[in-house]
């Protein structure tokens, strides 16, 4: 083998590896995705949770104290009145905040179990898309941005849900990182409408938007201008490599400084 042989063999090795390690470290990125989605659930359900638990404490201690009351034939109707006042409040309380938690667990249950899944399934695009932001409530709770749904509501695909968890999530903390100051308000709006070959996508934010000459670098991996505040490079380009690759769409992305970003992705309706 000649020296020229040798190090072509050897430059195509190196991307071989290159391929094998960027691979490994989008898969770590979507999973370390996944397990702040699961940090962020468990801290968000301990309050409605711990609101309940708390209601119904209250509704035993006096549940007690009333049937000691009539236990020892002390009984007032002011008494029965009081009790069942309260009793109604805190039915109500606690009522509220079961339904919330349970509400999140559903919308986690559905999210988490697609992105740890393959599989195709009929789902309905903004309805999923109402639990992917339900998801991320842990994250969004502490900002002043609005996540607005204007997806056609009849929209149904049979496809892989997991790849639309992980391309929503990824462009919604994308924008939390980078288009907004802390406590700065804001405007996600999400469009979806389809045809009878492509659903037709529209992502965008009324952020700080991208500068000229960064545009053209936003979907390259690595590329971030918040290194150490969060940005690791990696979500654009995963969100590239899912609607191209996964999904055998396309994607662009608009910008203007102080004018925001919008992205449109053009994705085939029928995939293998």
């Amino acid at each position: 083998m000649s020296e020229l042989e040798e190090l072509k063999e050897n430059l195509r090795k190196c991307e071989v590896e290159l391929a094998k390690t960027k691979a490994h470290l989008l898969k770590n990125e979507s999973m370390s995705s996944l397990g702040s989605l699961v940090a962020g659930f468990t801290h968000d359900l301990s309050t409605p949770i711990g609101l309940g638990v708390t209601g119904m404490s209250a509704f035993v201690e006096r549940t007690q104290k009333l049937k000691e009351l009539y236990d020892k034939q002390k009984m007032s109707q002011e008494d029965f009145e009081g009790y069942l006042l309260k009793a109604d409040k805190i039915a109500d309380l606690v009522f509220t905040n079961l339904s919330s938690a349970s509400e999140r667990m559903l919308s986690f249950k559905r999210i988490s179990v697609d992105q740890t899944s393959e599989m195709k399934r009929k789902f309905n695009l903004s309805r999923y898309f109402d639990d992917i932001v339900a998801s991320l409530h842990n994250k969004l709770k502490h900002t002043k941005i609005v996540v607005t749904n204007a997806i056609d509501k009849d929209i149904e695909l049979e496809t892989h849900p997991d790849v639309y968890a992980q391309i929503f999530t990824n462009l919604i903390l994308n924008s939390l990182i980078h288009a907004f100051d802390k406590d700065e308000a804001g405007l996600i709006k999400v469009v979806g409408e389809r045809d009878e070959k492509y659903l037709f996508l529209e992502y965008g934010d009324n952020g700080k938007g991208v500068a000229k000459e960064n545009l053209p670098k936003i979907f390259d991996a690595f590329f971030t201008t918040k290194i150490n505040e969060g940005g690791s490079g990696l979500g654009m380009n995963i969100v590239r490599e899912l609607a191209t690759k996964r999904l055998m769409g396309t994607i662009s992305a608009t910008s203007k400084e102080n004018e925001g970003l919008l992205l449109k992705l053009t994705l085939p309706l029928e995939i293998s």
